[in-house]
């Protein structure tokens, strides 16, 4: 009896464990469209923030949207960017390594930190990813 209840014990931890991290083994195994981000610059200004960071980006994947959020107050928009090396907006790059060089404009607004988002096709299959997060110097 006291066996049974070992292996009952057991096999009870295996599937809570199994269920606490099913949802995480699923984004496992989905594409990632690019990876290696390393910051080279950020500069804060009084209406814009300059934003320059290397980046790999994997084959299989094509950009549909990069978009730019800012948080002030708690609440997010939409911000606009400028690409500094003149490539249009939502410039689906080829596989390899790349340099993403932008200035987002603030408009003025505080900012506490800006998020820059990207949606790519991998396949059939659509992946939102978050490409960075900037922390105002301000909120550090």
């Amino acid at each position: 009896m006291f066996r049974v209840s070992i292996l009952a014990s057991y096999a009870l931890v295996g599937v809570v464990s199994a269920l606490a991290f099913a949802p995480h083994i699923n984004t496992l195994s989905l594409p990632n469209p690019h990876y290696l981000t390393k910051e080279n610059k950020v500069v804060w200004n009084a209406n814009s923030v300059d934003l320059d960071y290397n980046f790999r980006k994997n084959e299989g994947c094509d950009l549909v949207t990069f978009n730019v959020v800012g948080s002030s107050a708690g609440s997010e928009e939409g911000l606009k960017y400028i690409d500094l090396d003149g490539l249009p907006e939502d410039f689906n790059r080829e596989p390899g390594d790349h340099v993403l060089n932008i200035r987002v404009l603030t408009k003025g607004v505080y900012y506490e930190y800006i998020t820059l988002l990207t949606r790519h096709l991998c396949g059939d299959t659509y992946i939102n990813k978050k490409f960075v997060t900037v922390v105002n110097p301000n909120e550090e």
